[in-house]
C-alpha cells in the first residue's frame, strides 16, 4: 500500500522497514543545501521553505512506507500546533512572517523525515559534504562583509514580488541583502561592522557559524593528509570574521558543543581526541584574542547594553503570553512600544512561546530534547560532532533565532543521527 505510514521506537538493529522501502533520492535535500549560494544571489530564499515543502511531500507520498521516529512525531505535533495558532494573527503584514514562518517549520521536519528515510542514497558523506560546503559559504559571506561592509544588492526576485509581501523586514532582508549589519549605538565612537551575510542578521550569521563548525569538523574526520590540511587553513582564516561579528553568543554555542565533544571523548579514556580537541581551541581562542575579539565584544557591549535590554524584553514577553494568550500565543511577534522592538524576538524560543504559546514552546522543547538525548547514545567519535549542534541549539535558541537555514542544518543532523541509530553505521 503506498503512502504508509510506520512508526516506531528506538531500536538497535535494522528495522526490517529500511529494507522493503522504494529508495528515496538524495538530490532534493543535497541541492537545498548546496545550494544555498544560489538560493542567496537570486533571492529565492523567502519561497525556498514552501518550496521544499512541496518537493519533500511529493517525494515521501510516493514512498511505500516513511518511518515515522518519537522525534519525527513530537515534530509533526509542534508543526501541527503551530498551524493552528496562526488563526491568533491579528494583520495582514503579521500573517505573512507567520505563514514564512510556519513554512520553515513544516520543511524542516520534513527534512529530518526525509533525511532518516533516506539511507539507501543519500549518504552520510554526502550530507557532511554539502553542510561543508555550506559552512565554507558562511565564511565567504563573512569576509565579503569584513572586505566590504557597506555592500549589499538587490536580488532578481525583489522585482517580482508584491510591494505589501516586499515591506515585511524578513523578506526585504532575504531579496535585498546587505553583507554586514551595521550598528551605531548612541556613545559608540564609530559604527560596528558586523557580518551578516547569507543570513539576514548579523546574530544569524553567528549561530549558522557555530551550529555548522562541528559539522565541518566531522567532515574534516573522513579524511587524511593534504585534504585535512586544507580544511584545517579553512579554520584558522574562519576566525577573522568571526572576530568581526563581536558575537558573544557565538562563542557560548561554540564553548557549549566543543565542551561536550571533550567530555564525552574524556569518558571514553581517548587521551589522544582529548588533547587535540583542547589544543585546538587553545589554538582558536588565543586567535581569537589576538585578533582584538574579546576588544570588539567590549566595546559594543560598553556601547548598546544589549544585555539589560534582552532581560526587560524576555520577562515582559513570558508576562504577556501568560497573562493575555498562554495556551495558542499570538501567532507572530508583536511590537513592544516601549521597548522599540518585537515581543517573541530576539531568540526561537521566546518567539515559539509567543506564537504559539506555552503548548507550543513545551512540543518544541520536547521535540530537540528528545532528539538530542535519544540520539546521543553509543556514538563514535566523528559522529560526537555530528550531535554537537543538537546540543548547542538548546542553549542558542533562548537568545537566537532559528530560521531556515538554521533549521535546516539542525534537521540535516538529526536525521543522520536518528537513521544511524535505526540502521546502524556498520551496516549501512
Amino acid at each position: 500500500m503506498r503512502g504508509a505510514v510506520t512508526a516506531i521506537g528506538a531500536r538497535s538493529a535494522p528495522h526490517p522497514l529500511l529494507i522493503e522501502r522504494a529508495p528515496l533520492p538524495a538530490w532534493p535535500v543535497l541541492l537545498l543545501i548546496g545550494g544555498m549560494p544560489l538560493w542567496w544571489v537570486s533571492g529565492f530564499m523567502p519561497f525556498l521553505p514552501l518550496a521544499t515543502c512541496a518537493l519533500l511531500l511529493i517525494l515521501l507520498a510516493m514512498t511505500p512506507r516513511v518511518i515515522m521516529t518519537i522525534e519525527s512525531l513530537l515534530a509533526v505535533a509542534f508543526t501541527v500546533w503551530a498551524a493552528a495558532c496562526t488563526v491568533m494573527v491579528d494583520t495582514a503584514m503579521r500573517a505573512v512572517g507567520s505563514i514564512l514562518r510556519l513554512a520553515m517549520i513544516i520543511a524542516a521536519t520534513l527534512i529530518l523525515i526525509y533525511v532518516t528515510n533516506s539511507r539507501e542514497r543519500m549518504s552520510r558523506q554526502g550530507v557532511l559534504a554539502a553542510l561543508f560546503g555550506f559552512w565554507a559559504f558562511v565564511v565567504v559571506g563573512g569576509y565579503l562583509a569584513v572586505l566590504w561592509p557597506t555592500g549589499g544588492f538587490t536580488t532578481p526576485i525583489a522585482h517580482l514580488i508584491p510591494g505589501a509581501m516586499r515591506e515585511n523586514e524578513l523578506v526585504q532582508n532575504l531579496v535585498q541583502p546587505s553583507f554586514a549589519e551595521i550598528q551605531h549605538p548612541w556613545g559608540a565612537e564609530a559604527p560596528f561592522n558586523r557580518p551578516s551575510a547569507p543570513f539576514a542578521y548579523a546574530n544569524g550569521w553567528g549561530a549558522g557559524f557555530a551550529y555548522l563548525t562541528p559539522l565541518a569538523v566531522a567532515f574534516r574526520m573522513t579524511f587524511t593528509g593534504r585534504r585535512r590540511r586544507l580544511m584545517d587553513l579553512a579554520f584558522a582564516l574562519s576566525i577573522i570574521p568571526a572576530v568581526w561579528t563581536s558575537n558573544r553568543g557565538m562563542l557560548l554555542i561554540l564553548f557549549v558543543q566543543f565542551l561536550y565533544v571533550a567530555i564525552r571523548v574524556a569518558a571514553r579514556g581517548d587521551a589522544r581526541g582529548l588533547v587535540t580537541i583542547l589544543a585546538a581551541t587553545v589554538i582558536g581562542v588565543g586567535a581569537f584574542v589576538a585578533l582584538g575579539g574579546l576588544d570588539q565584544i567590549q566595546a559594543r557591549q560598553s556601547a548598546s547594553q544589549s544585555l539589560e535590554g534582552r532581560g526587560q524584553l524576555y520577562a515582559q514577553t513570558y508576562e504577556r503570553t501568560r497573562d493575555e494568550s498562554p495556551i495558542m500565543g499570538f501567532g507572530a511577534p508583536r511590537p513592544a512600544e516601549e521597548i522599540g522592538v518585537a515581543f517573541g524576538s530576539q531568540g526561537a524560543a521566546w518567539t515559539y512561546m509567543f506564537s504559539y504559546g506555552f503548548v507550543g514552546l513545551g512540543l518544541c522543547l520536547a521535540f530537540l530534547w528528545t532528539m538530542a538525548v535519544r540520539t546521543g547514545r553509543h556514538l563514535a567519535n566523528d559522529d560526537l560532532w555530528v550531535h554537537a549542534p543538537l546540543i548547542g541549539v538548546l542553549v542558542g535558541m533562548w537568545f537566537y533565532g532559528l530560521d531556515f537555514m538554521h533549521l535546516v542544518v539542525i534537521a540535516a543532523a538529526g536525521g543522520l543521527l536518528v537513521r544511524s541509530r535505526l540502521a546502524p553505521r556498520e551496516a549501512q
